[in-house]
């Protein structure tokens, strides 16, 4: 689960300085290109390089190798990374779960 949170963390960071927009809307299209197996483009962006960078961050991760669960909980605490970043209000925010199974 910890390859998998990096990948998704760092390709957020590196998707989101390319296109100047949110941490959120980087980790939506970087859960998306992971679900979809490529580096989705339009309007030029992101970047060549950028690209280049997403597919060495997100090639290596196969998410068939991992339970749902996992899944879920590098999402989830992504997900708490972002959300203090984009300064979201409190009352919009997520919690990481104490849960373990």
């Amino acid at each position: 689960m910890e390859e998998l949170y990096n990948a998704m963390s760092m390709a957020s960071s590196t998707l989101q300085r390319n296109i100047d927009g949110s941490l959120l809307a980087a980790l939506t299209e970087v859960a998306e290109d992971l679900h979809a197996g490529d580096i989705h483009q339009e309007d030029g962006l992101p970047d060549a390089e950028t690209t280049a960078r997403l597919r060495e961050l997100l090639q290596p991760i196969k998410l068939d190798g991992y339970q749902p669960e996992e899944i879920r909980q590098a999402m989830q605490l992504v997900l708490v990374k972002v959300m203090q970043f984009d300064a979201i209000e409190p009352n919009k925010q997520v919690t990481p779960d104490a849960w373990q199974p």
